[in-house]
C-alpha cells in the first residue's frame, strides 16, 4: 500500500487547493483509497466537490449520520435490506436520472439484491473504523457493507474509505476484502479537542457518574454524556430531573423510532438546547455528529470497567464532536480481567506478540468444533470467554457462534490499549488520544488498584446503615490498599465513590451524594 502524507495549514481541506488536487488525482489513478484526516478538518465537506465529478453512493454506519449527510448534501435516500423493501424504496425514491445517494451500512446490501450498484461510479464508506467495532456485536452490518464494497470492486467502481481514527483499519488484514487498499492519504494537522481529560477508576459506577454531572452543572452550560448502558442513561436522566437539572436520554433505538426525539437531538446539535442541561446517549452518537454549541462545558465517555463495549477509538471520535467548545473530558480507567492479567504474564502484549493471535485463533476454532459435536454447551456467553467469537441469531432464534479473524484482531487491539493505560497511566492515555500528557489528569483513585475493594466496603456500609468513626474509615481504607491510600480529607475522598458522610455526636454514616 502506497502512503502519501499531506500537511494542512488551513482550517479545512477544501480551503487548500493543492491538497484537493492531490486527493482527486489519487482517486482517479487508484481503485481503493483510504483517506485519513483529523476530525473537524472537513473530510465530508470535501465530498461535495467529489460528488460533482462522480455519481456517488455514500454509506454511513448509523442512521443519524446518514440523515445528516442527506440534509447537508441534498442526497437521495435508500433504506431497506431485503429485496422487497429495497425494491420498494427504489420504485418510490429513484428515477431515471440517478443522482448521488445516501444509505447506511446495514442497508448497503440492498443495492446488491436490487442489482443497482452498477449505477454509480464511486462508493464511499464514511467512518470505516465502525466496520471493525461492529464485528463484536453487529456482524450482519459488517457483512452488508463488505459485500457491497467487494461487489463495487468487481464491477470496476472506485472505492473511497474515510476515517479520522485509522488505528483499527489494520484489523481488516486478511479479512474478506478481495482487493487490498491501493493508496492511503494521511492529512496531518495539529488539533486540540478538549481543555483537560480526567481519568478515574470508578466513574462507571452509577452514583459516582451522577455525582460528577451534578457537581459540574452550571446555569447556562451544557453537558453531554456517552454511557454505554441504555438503562443507565435513563436512570441517571430521571435522577437529574428530580434534582431540577433538566436531562434527556436517547438510545439509537429512540433516535430511529421517535420523530420527536430526532427533532430534539437535531436542535441540540445546532446549539438550541430547548431548556435541557444534559444529554445522555449510548455510543451511537460518537459517529460523525457535530455539536455546534459554544457553551458545552463537560463531556463524559464512560464504558464498563473492562471496556467490553468500548475502546479509545470511540473516545477519540466522541471528544471531537463539540466543534465550537473545548470542554473537560471525563473517561473511566479501563481494568484488566483476571484472564487478561494471565495473558499479560505469558505474552508480550505491549509489543503485540504475534503468537498470541495464533494461539487464540486455534482455541476459538477448537471451541466451535466442540460446540458442533455437542461437547460444549452454549448456555453461557462464549464471547466473554473465547476471543474471536461473535454471536448470531439463526432462524430458530437459538444462539449460534462463528469465528472471525476481524473480531479477534479487534479484541486484541482493545487489549493492547488497556495494557498501555495499565502500564503507563497518563502517558498511555495521552498516546492513545493523541494529546499532550500535561492535558491528562488521573482522578482521586489514580494510584489505587484496590478501588473495587474500597467501593465494596462503602457500598456495604451504606446498605447496612453501618455506624463508624473517622479513624475506623481511614484504617479500613489503608488496610484494603495495603497502606498505599492515606486520606487526609475523608469527606472529599468518599465523594469519589458516590457518597457523603453524615454525622451525629459520636458516629458517622454514609448517604448517597
Amino acid at each position: 500500500m502506497k502512503e502519501i502524507e499531506l500537511v494542512l495549514n488551513e482550517k479545512y481541506i477544501s480551503e487548500n487547493k493543492e491538497i484537493c488536487k492531490t486527493i482527486t488525482k489519487v482517486i482517479q489513478e487508484n481503485q481503493i483509497v483510504l483517506l485519513v484526516a483529523p476530525q473537524g478538518t472537513g473530510k465530508t465537506m470535501y465530498l461535495r466537490n467529489l460528488m460533482k465529478q462522480y455519481k456517488t453512493l455514500l454509506t454511513a454506519p448509523t442512521l443519524s449520520l446518514a440523515e445528516q449527510n442527506e440534509k447537508e448534501f441534498n442526497l437521495k435516500t435508500a433504506r431497506g435490506r431485503t429485496e422487497y423493501t429495497f425494491s420498494w424504496c427504489k420504485s418510490c425514491i429513484f428515477d431515471d436520472d440517478i443522482r448521488n445517494t445516501s444509505t447506511t451500512f446495514s442497508s448497503a446490501e440492498g443495492f446488491l439484491l436490487a442489482d443497482f450498484l452498477n449505477s454509480f461510479d464511486l462508493v464511499v464508506a464514511d467512518e470505516i473504523h465502525k466496520l471493525v467495532q461492529y464485528s463484536t456485536f453487529s456482524f450482519s452490518n459488517v457483512v452488508s457493507i463488505v459485500k457491497t464494497l467487494d461487489r463495487a470492486v468487481e464491477l470496476g467502481k472506485k472505492v473511497l474509505l474515510i476515517t479520522a481514527t485509522p488505528e483499527l483499519v489494520h484489523c481488516l488484514k486478511g479479512f474478506y476484502f478481495k482487493k487490498e487498499i491501493d493508496t492511503c492519504i494521511y492529512i496531518k494537522k495539529e488539533m486540540k479537542y478538549f481543555s483537560k481529560c480526567i481519568c478515574m477508576h470508578n466513574l462507571d459506577r452509577h452514583n459516582v457518574l451522577l455525582n460528577h454531572i451534578r457537581q459540574n452543572h452550571r446555569q447556562g452550560n451544557f453537558q453531554i454524556v456517552l454511557f454505554n448502558s441504555s438503562k443507565g442513561i435513563a436512570d441517571i436522566a430521571n435522577e437529574l430531573n428530580s434534582n431540577n437539572i433538566k436531562a434527556i436520554s436517547c438510545t439509537s433505538k429512540d433516535y430511529r423510532e421517535n420523530k420527536k426525539m430526532r427533532s430534539i437531538i437535531k436542535n441540540i446539535k445546532n446549539g438550541k438546547y430547548l431548556g435541557y442541561d444534559v444529554l445522555l446517549t449510548t455510543s451511537w452518537i460518537d459517529v460523525g455528529l457535530n455539536f455546534k454549541g459554544t457553551n458545552i462545558s463537560h463531556i463524559y465517555c464512560i464504558f464498563d470497567s473492562f471496556y467490553r463495549r468500548g475502546d479509545f477509538t470511540i473516545i477519540r471520535q466522541f471528544m471531537a464532536r463539540t466543534r465550537n467548545s473545548k470542554p473537560i473530558l471525563y473517561i473511566n480507567h479501563p481494568c484488566l480481567t483476571e484472564n487478561e492479567k494471565r495473558l499479560k504474564e505469558h505474552y508480550d502484549l505491549i509489543n503485540r506478540d504475534k503468537q498470541l493471535f495464533n494461539d487464540l485463533e486455534k482455541l476459538a476454532k477448537s471451541t466451535l468444533d466442540k460446540v458442533e459435536m455437542g461437547l460444549l454447551q452454549t448456555t453461557n456467553n462464549l464471547t466473554n470467554v473465547f476471543y474471536g467469537l461473535y454471536k448470531i441469531e439463526n432462524q430458530e432464534q437459538s444462539v449460534k457462534y462463528e469465528y472471525s479473524s476481524l473480531t479477534l484482531r479487534y479484541q486484541l487491539y482493545k487489549l493492547w490499549e488497556k495494557v498501555c493505560v495499565y502500564d503507563y497511566n497518563a502517558l498511555g492515555i495521552a498516546e492513545l488520544l493523541n494529546a499532550q500528557v500535561t492535558d491528562i489528569s488521573m482522578g482521586a483513585t489514580e494510584n489505587s488498584r484496590y478501588y473495587h475493594s474500597i467501593q465494596d466496603l462503602l457500598d456495604s456500609w451504606y446498605k447496612t446503615e453501618y455506624r463508624f468513626t473517622i479513624d475506623e474509615l481511614c484504617n479500613q481504607i489503608r488496610e484494603l490498599s495495603y497502606g498505599i491510600v492515606n486520606i487526609s480529607r475523608p469527606s472529599n475522598y468518599v465523594r469519589n465513590y458516590g457518597y457523603i458522610i453524615k454525622r451525629s455526636n459520636t458516629t458517622r454514616w454514609l448517604e448517597k451524594a
